[in-house]
């Protein structure tokens, strides 16, 4: 695959990813007036994404020849790598669609672990120690500090 034709699918891929949250996002709660709710920064997150998505889009159909795009040479962007995509915008989807089910903790432990996984970062212990953190740091931040509410799921 081509530099452009991964650009042109990524960016379509990222944009379509960004305009699903926003579009699920929008169940959220509301926040008021000067107290952010918990669709404010899924819906900055995305909407950071799809403008960087449509940039991404606009360059690469914008380019006068493929020589304007370096060829990849970063390991992870390797043949194969548009599989990596596929299955980090799956477990996204997935997120989304079971985090209010099952829960913030679970579901946000179990997709850092799947994407760690995924990219192979580190043994078990390590992916295991690190999802803990991240999934507890992110917990206590908008939890507890912003008194955001996060989905409880079936543990709380």
């Amino acid at each position: 695959m081509s530099t452009r034709t991964s650009n042109l699918v990524a960016g379509t891929a990222l944009l379509s990813l960004s305009v699903a949250v926003i579009a699920l996002s929008r169940s959220f709660p509301k926040g008021r007036p000067g107290v952010p709710g918990p669709s404010f920064f899924p819906n900055l997150i995305a909407g950071a994404l799809a403008l960087l998505s449509m940039l991404l889009i606009v360059r690469t159909y914008l380019a006068a020849d493929r020589e304007d795009q370096p060829e990849a040479t970063d390991p992870h962007c390797q043949q194969g790598s548009s599989r990596l995509v596929v299955a980090t915008i799956a477990a996204s989807l997935a997120y989304v669609a079971f985090v209010d089910r099952i829960g913030f903790m679970v579901t946000t432990f179990a997709f850092i672990a799947a994407l760690l996984a995924l990219y192979r970062i580190g043994t078990w212990l390590k992916i295991t120690v690190i999802s803990a953190l991240v999934t507890s740091s992110v917990y206590v931040v908008f939890a507890r500090l912003l008194m955001v509410q996060l989905p409880a799921g079936i543990l709380m």
